[in-house]
């Protein structure tokens, strides 16, 4: 039998086993020890020797030492080590302003460079966090910025024509954070004048040496800079009036005075034609002379025409110098009365009476005179003014003064140095004036102001156009101003 305890139970009889030949019983009387076995625990900080003289670095549970127990048996003892170890970690970070560091429930809030420790415990050992941080700073700015009227502000493209504090722009400044830059911006105005002038004819302008001809507000020249450090500008506003002369007609009886257009005349007892001047001032404020062509004639010649009238009366407004001059005239008896005198069609040259066209009596009650005369010498370049005469009793010629409705009793025209025929001065490109009857009419001028002066500077019309063609009536034949926005003036002549 084989016995794993204590026991003082058994017996085993040995037949004749004793001394004497007798059975023998024998009682097992049994102590039995044990080996014994141990778990040691234990914890360290870095490292632990232990029993068996091992110094142990790690964490374990398989050592195992073996030694005598009190019983004597053996006593195996178990290593349940657990190492721990310090811990150190350093953490760099780099922020701009501030930053927020959250470790093990731990909050750090920083805006400084600095570093921070953040300890706690493992074991037997101790750890620590460790924060090294840099806080850059972001920058700020100002352009101060000055300019003329506008500026464009290179860091955005944008550009502002006044004075502003409010645009801003943000970059990246040498520590990588953001930079931003205010735009302090003052604008000055450059300057503007306006150099306000008349004058007659022609004015040559100081300021740039040009000399003009027609009125006009465009010229615009560099004036130097203003007080503000911009550009300085100053246009002309110029306004041209024009020398201009007016010719009229007038009759009076031998002896008689003559008083109309201004003139003051003492009486002249010799019939013939007589040229008068007078120069006045315009509304322009330019010369504007008044050519007065007198005929005097002997009392009572109104006797010879006064049965007579004009039915049609026309010359070419502008013949070129050699060409012919040509037109027709009308001449009706009144009442049904015959034509019984010479008729003629004349103009004055150089004081002298010269004849356009002629008719002998007819004893018809309407005479009919073509005109067609050469424009050769006497005749020289210039205005003239053609009438109508009948040749009285007396062989003086006497001018007809009557004439039915829109019929003129004398007609300007012009002998020009050039093959131009126009009637009007040399006109620019869309601009077409003419006159037509007792009016002018004026082509391409839709939108356009237009402003009609006689010679006298007074004005006749002015409106603005709504249709490209106006039509203006003048209150009396003679020689007019047309002025058109845009146009230079024209001078315009109506019969």
């Amino acid at each position: 039998q084989t016995y794993t305890e204590s026991t003082n139970a058994p017996t085993f009889i040995v037949e004749g086993g004793s001394a004497n030949g007798c059975d023998s019983t024998v009682t097992l009387t049994l102590t039995l020890n044990r080996s014994s076995s141990a778990t040691d625990v234990q914890s360290s900080c870095e490292t632990f020797t232990w029993l068996d003289g091992v110094t142990y670095t790690a964490s374990t549970d398989t050592p195992v030492y073996h030694t005598e127990n009190a019983s004597g048996c053996d006593s195996a003892i178990t290593l349940n080590l657990t190492v721990y170890h310090n811990s150190f970690n350093v953490t760099n970070e780099t922020a701009c302003d501030a930053y927020t560091w959250r470790i093990r429930g731990h909050t750090y809030t920083l805006n400084e460079s600095g570093v921070v420790v953040d300890t706690f415990a493992i074991g037997d050992c101790i750890g620590a966090d460790t924060l090294h941080l840099t806080i850059n700073h972001s920058t700020t700015g100002i352009d101060e910025q000055t300019a003329c009227d506008s500026y464009t502000w290179p860091l955005n493209g944008q550009t502002y024509a006044e004075s502003t504090n409010e645009p801003t722009f943000t970059t990246t400044n040498a520590a990588g954070c953001d930079s931003t830059v205010r735009l302090n911006l003052t604008i000055h105005l450059s300057s503007a004048g306006i150099d306000e002038q008349t004058a007659c004819d022609s004015y040559t302008w100081p300021t740039n040496g040009q000399t003009y001809t027609e009125s006009t507000s465009a010229p615009t020249v560099q004036a130097g800079l203003n007080v503000e450090g911009c550009d300085s500008t100053v246009t002309l506003h110029l306004t041209l009036g024009y020398s201009s002369t007016l010719h009229i007609n007038g009759t009076v009886n031998a002896g008689e005075p003559y008083t109309e257009y201004g003139f003051d005349i003492a009486p002249i007892d010799t019939p013939g034609t007589y040229d008068f001047t007078r120069t006045l001032v315009s509304a322009t404020g330019c010369d504007s002379n008044v050519v007065l062509y007198l005929t005097v004639v002997e009392a009572g010649h109104e006797a010879d025409s006064s049965s007579l009238r004009l039915v049609t009366f026309f010359v070419t407004s502008v013949t070129p110098f050699g060409s012919d001059i040509t037109g027709v005239c009308t001449v009706q008896g009144v009442d049904g009365a015959a034509v019984d005198a010479p008729l003629a069609v004349a103009t004055t040259c150089g004081g002298d009476f010269l004849l356009l066209a002629e008719s002998e009596a007819t004893g018809q009650n309407t005479v009919t005179m073509n005109i067609n005369r050469q424009a050769v010498a006497p005749l020289t370049v210039g205005d003239y003014t053609a009438r109508v005469y009948v040749r009285n009793a007396a062989g003086r010629w006497c001018q007809i003064i009557d004439a039915v409705s829109d019929c003129p009793t004398e007609v300007v025209f012009s002998v020009t140095d050039n093959n131009a025929i126009h009637d009007a001065a040399t006109q620019p490109e869309g601009l077409k004036v003419y006159a037509k009857g007792r009016q002018i009419v004026a082509e391409g001028v839709a939108n356009r102001r237009v402003t009609v002066t006689d010679l006298l500077g007074r004005t006749v019309y002015s409106d603005r156009a709504t249709s490209d063609v106006l039509t203006i009536d003048v209150p009396a034949s003679g020689v007019y101003i047309l002025k058109a926005d845009g146009y230079s003036p024209q001078k315009v002549t109506v019969l």
